[in-house]
This record gives C-alpha cells, structure tokens and sequence, in this order.
C-alpha cells in the first residue's frame, strides 16, 4: 500500500510502509464494492435510458431555444417582444448554458437537431440523458481519483465508487438532473485538479501540468457554465491551494509554479465562457449577480430543511460511519495541523466541498424544496470523506473492530443499492429509516414527475392534462397546474402539449381545437394528498426495501372553476391563473394577456340559469370571434374591448354553474386585460 513522502512543496508517491494510517480494507469488502460500483453503473446507465422527462429538463430545453434565437438563457416569458430580457427577471445570472450545449452537439450529431433547431421528442430527450450519464460517470471517476491520491491506494478509492454509486440522490440524479450533476462533476475536476497540482512524481512535470491545466479548465467550464454562482466555493479551493505555497514558499526553488496550470486553466475557461455566452460573462457583474439571485431564490425557509434532508435521505449506516469516521480522525489531524502539509491541503479542499457552501446555505435558511438537489455538488466530497472516515475507524480497531466497521459499511452501501433496483428507475425517490421521523416521509418521492411517461399509453385520446394538482378549498382539483418556476400564464397549458410538457415526447401528437371538456386528468406527486370529487384512473407505485412507495397517481376530474366574485385584472401574474384555462401567453411584465389562437377564461357563476353578459376589455388586430362554452356566441364591441352575451341556458361543462368564454382571433394577436361579469 503506498505512503507518501514530503519534497518541498510536492509529495511523492512511494510503495507503503509499515504503519502506514490508511489500512488495507478486507479482500471481501474489495468484491462486494465491485459488485455495488458494476450494480450502480447499470442502474445509472439504464435508468437514463428508461426515466421519463422530468420537469427542469424542459425549462432548460426552452432556455436553449431562446439563447439560439436571442442569445438569452432565459425563459419565454422572461423575454420583452424584442428578445431581450425584462425588468422583471430575477434569474438572469443564475443558469449558464454549457451542459444544454454539450447535450445539444451530442443531440446534432445523432440528427436529432440541426445546430440553430431544440428537439423535444423522445430521442433529444434520451441523448440528453445519456449525456448527463456520462458527465455524472466522469465525476465518479474524479471522485475516485481524489480518493486514490490521498489514500494512495486504488483499493480505498473503488470504495469510494461504490460508496457513491450506492448514493440514491447521486445515481438517480445521474440520469437526467441537466443543472446540478455537471456542476458536481466540474466543482470535482477542479478540486482533483487543484490536489493533483500538489501531487508530483519528477517524471515527465509537463504531461503532469497539462493533465492539471485539463482538469482545471473542464470543471470551471462546467461548474460556471452551468451554474455562475458556485464561484465562491471554486475560489476557496483555489485559495486552500494558495495558502499551502505560500506556507512552504521557503522550502521550494519555484514556490508559486504550480501555480501557472491553474490560473492559465481558469483565464481560459472564462474567455470561452465570454465567448460563449456574452450577454452574462462579460458584464462586470455577474459574479455579485449570480450569487445574489441565486440566494435570493424565493419560497420556504427554515434551518431544518437542509439537516433533515441530509440525515433523511443520505442512507444511516454510511451517514453514521463518515460522521463517526471524521469525528475520530479529526482529532489526529489536528495533532499534524501545525506542519500543515500537503496531505492537510487536500483534505481541507474535500472537506470545503462538502461543507462549506452547504454550510452557507444552511446559516441562511435557503429554500430547498428539492432536498438534496440543491448541494449535490458537495455528494462527490461527502462520499470521499464516509470513506476516509471508514477507513479512519478500521486503522483506530483491532482485526474484528475492523471486520465489523467492513461489515457496518457493506451494509450501509447495500440497503439503498437494493431499494435503487426496487424504485428503478426513480433512485432519487429513496429515503432511509430516519426519514418517518422527519419532514422527508412527506414529500414528493417523484418530485420531478418522472413517473408520469408509465400513463402514456394508457390517457384517454385527447385529454387535457394537468401534471400537478391545485385543489380549491373543498379539496377538488382545479384545471391548471401548481407554480414551479413556469410563468404563471403557462399554469393552465395543456400537459399533452407544447415544448415545457414532460408527457408530450411519449404521446402521439395532436392539435388544439380550442374546445374545453368537461372533464381533465389531474396527476399528484404527494401520496396523501386528499382529492375530492374525481375517479382515480391510476398509480405508479415502486417497493422501497419493505415500504411501499407511491411515486404518482392520476384522476379524471369535473371542470372546476372560480366563483366569480367582482371584476378580475388580467395582467400575468398569480391571481390570473385560476381564469385562465389554456391559450394564453405574454411576459410577465405585461398589463395584458395575449392569445394569437384559441384561448379560454372561465368562472363559476352561481345564479345559473339567468341570463348574463361579460365585459371584455381589450384590443385586436383584427376580427375576433367568441364562444359560450363551446357554442358560437354572439358579442358586440365596445369603445374599450367586447361584450359577451352569455344564456342562462348553456352546455354543462362539469357543472350548470360554469361559464367558460373561448376568444377567437381571425388573425394576428388579442390583448386583454380585464374580465367583468354584468347581469
């Protein structure tokens, strides 16, 4: 087993000795880690393949059409009419569009895409699976690395493979998560790049500067390429890294060479950057921006959120083992601290990368509403550390003290290795034992409503589907999906249709008629979310070692509309949406909403029966036709807009009380801006 042996700035790497503090694990522990890693990749690698579309995935899809059209990574209705964006983005520096481009090259040379066009069919999406399949494969090989280089051994670091494959929120993000596993893998190139940089064997110094200048330059591609604000934690790497020259400036002819790969690495990632995505990295901004948008990210918070997810969701025997572990070793690495080496230096960057931003986030209670999505750039680091912790605790005990902590770790990365192949390929829906004891048991296990392709073949023809329940205050669903992230027009599209649907890639296509039915299938992510007054037409449902899981189910549902109870201001924003039923468009610093086809609002009016007349306000740039639910209507225009006769006798659309107004452009655009029932 190797040791390693201080020359000035660098270490060297030698065959063991005697009393070396990494411990040679068990031969059995080696094969069953081998067998976890192979069983991981497969998972990884199959559940790409068969995983449906999730939800960030088609934000991110429209985001690249609009940055080859307007050079924005934004969404529509971000965008002012002159493709630019509006006052009322708060997002414009938080998502870069590296990883959509290296997936959209992957996508153009299959024939999925021409260079200028986005796909959303089946095959772009599997492509850009596989793509962040491979990219996630890279950062395990990264992380094995870093294990190798300080352990010394291959042995320890196929551990580490194992120990990260049998993660659940690593291997079921691997499959698809298109903003935060490159992230992962690039914060970890740069990070092994920055401890290889202290690691030098004297044989052939220019392949070792050029293997680091690679490193360097592919994780802060990715990790700022996807996401600008994880600046601070590549800095304070970097920084660790300077710190230990400048200890040991004295001890080495050339004290600050090591230096040259990682700043040559970092001037040219940010020139491709620039070049690539101008409108963000080259405004002097951006790195104040990037940071403040992304921590200004509006929704729940609470300092228990990210603790309860990391003890709910990171599996207890590993959990246990990599606390205990670095506990116990702490206390001999701090006896060493004054030497400070350059085994210090690459411990402390793993541990900046699993703690620090974590911690950051933590202290200022963020919104994390997708658990441990949102620091799965520190997952690499973390299952570095549970396996020096591991092996910390095997070097500390006696031959069976040893066995044991073998046995605790074969374990530990076995349950959630099995619940993974009983969730396939919804990994990312596990959570252990701890979690009935915690908010984690009553969350989304299929929070990216990946599940919903298994009802594909099953919808009735030419449903309108809603991927996500709102219920009014009796507990029944209403036609338009709950916030995501989505402008708030897009809350009441159709879910069979359009470029942000997760079901559209795997239906037969259709066309829109314009025409509301009376009835909608609604899925639910949240498994004891009550529903009222609708006839459930399926459930997908997964074992999680002895539990059972519900990932999704589906309900055909009666049309449920708001009570109207005084005159509503159409502009895009929350209160709009429970009016609005599918047609609309406009950004969201718009006084109007636009439709330029068939577009419908609608309210409950509970004097049915009498006969009554909506006030439209708006304009046009030509005729416009309306209709009554469903049925020609007769209207007449007024100096600001149209008014809509509506009879007391009318078609039932899911109930006599319902009125649903349908506007129809002969051509070109309706702005309206303002709906008033008179009777």
């Amino acid at each position: 087993m190797p040791t390693t042996t201080r020359t000035g700035v660098h270490e060297e790497t030698k065959p063991a000795a005697a009393g070396s503090r990494w411990p040679a694990p068990p031969v059995w522990l080696l094969w069953i880690a081998g067998a976890i890693s192979l069983t991981g990749l497969a998972i990884l690698i199959t559940g790409a393949i068969r995983t449906g579309v999730t939800v960030d995935e088609t934000f991110h899809t429209a985001r690249l059409h609009n940055y080859l059209t307007h050079g924005w990574y934004l969404l529509d209705d971000d965008l002012t009419t002159h493709g630019t964006p509006g006052t009322w983005v708060e997002d414009r520096y938080v998502y870069g569009p590296i990883t959509a481009l290296l997936a959209h090259l992957a996508n153009t040379l299959t024939g999925n895409e021409t260079w200028t066009t986005v796909s959303t069919t089946t095959n772009a999406y599997l492509i850009r699976h596989l793509t962040i399949a491979t990219i996630a494969i890279a950062g395990t090989t990264a992380t094995a690395t870093i294990t190798r280089i300080i352990t010394g051994t291959w042995r320890w670091a196929l551990i580490t493979t194992a120990i990260l494959l049998s993660l659940p929120m690593w291997t079921g993000h691997a499959m698809f998560n298109i903003k935060d596993i490159p992230v992962a893998t690039g914060y970890t190139l740069f990070t092994l790049a920055c401890i290889h940089t202290l690691t030098h064997t004297h044989q052939r110094p220019w392949r070792h500067h050029l293997t680091t200048l690679a490193l360097a330059y592919t994780g802060i591609l990715l990790t700022l390429g996807t996401r600008p604000a994880l600046w601070p934690g590549l800095g304070a790497t970097g920084a660790l890294l300077v710190l230990h020259l400048t200890l040991h400036r004295t001890t080495t002819p050339h004290p600050w060479r090591p230096l040259t790969p990682p700043l040559v690495a970092t001037a040219l990632a940010l020139t491709t950057l620039a070049l690539t995505y101008p409108n963000l990295y080259t405004n002097p901004h951006w790195l104040l921006d990037s940071a403040t948008e992304s921590a200004g990210y509006e929704g729940v918070r609470s300092w228990t959120l990210l603790p309860g997810y990391a003890v709910g969701t990171v599996p207890d025997l590993l959990l246990l083992l990599g606390v205990v572990g670095c506990l116990v070793g702490f206390g001999a690495w701090c006896l060493r601290l004054p030497r400070w080496d350059a085994q210090h230096t690459k411990v402390a960057m793993v541990a900046a990368q699993a703690l620090l931003l974590p911690t950051l986030i933590w202290l200022q209670a963020s919104h994390v509403s997708g658990g441990l999505r949102h620091v799965l750039f520190a997952i690499p680091a973390v299952a570095i550390l549970i396996t020096l912790g591991t092996a910390t605790l095997m070097g500390t005990f006696r031959a069976r003290a040893r066995q044991a902590v073998s046995g605790v770790a074969v374990a530990g990365m076995l349950l959630p290795t099995v619940a993974m192949v009983q969730l396939f390929p919804y990994a990312y829906g596990y959570a252990n034992v701890s979690s009935s004891f915690l908010d984690v048991q009553k969350s989304a296990p299929d929070f990216w409503q990946a599940s919903l392709r298994e009802y594909a073949d099953d919808l009735p023809a030419g449903s309108f589907i809603v991927c996500g329940v709102m219920a009014d205050a009796a507990g029944r669903p209403l036609r338009h999906m709950p916030p995501g992230g989505q402008s708030w027009l897009v809350l009441g599209h159709d879910c069979a249709r359009g470029p942000l649907s997760v079901l559209a890639p795997f239906l037969e296509p259709s066309t829109d008629d314009g025409m509301v039915d009376a009835d909608f299938v609604a899925f639910t992510i949240y498994p004891d979310q009550e529903i009222q007054g609708c006839e459930e037409i399926g459930r997908v449902t997964r074992k999680r070692l002895l539990t059972d899981v519900i990932m999704s189910r589906g309900f055909l549902c009666p049309l449920v509309l708001p009570p109207y109870r005084g005159p509503v201001d159409l502009a895009p924003t929350q209160s709009t949406t429970p009016w609005l039923l599918d047609g609309w468009g406009g950004p969201s610093g718009n006084t109007w909403i636009t439709a330029t086809g068939p577009a419908s609002l609608g309210f409950a009016d509970h004097l049915a029966g009498r006969d009554l007349q909506v006030r439209l306000t708006g304009t046009a740039d030509g005729p416009v036709a309306f209709r009554v639910n469903n049925e020609p209507a007769t209207a007449r225009e007024t100096a600001d807009g149209w008014m809509v006769d509506v009879p007391g006798v009318r078609r039932d659309l899911g109930s006599p009380a319902n009125v649903v107004i349908t506007v129809v452009p002969a051509a070109d655009e309706v702005r309206l801006t303002r709906m008033e029932l008179e009777r």
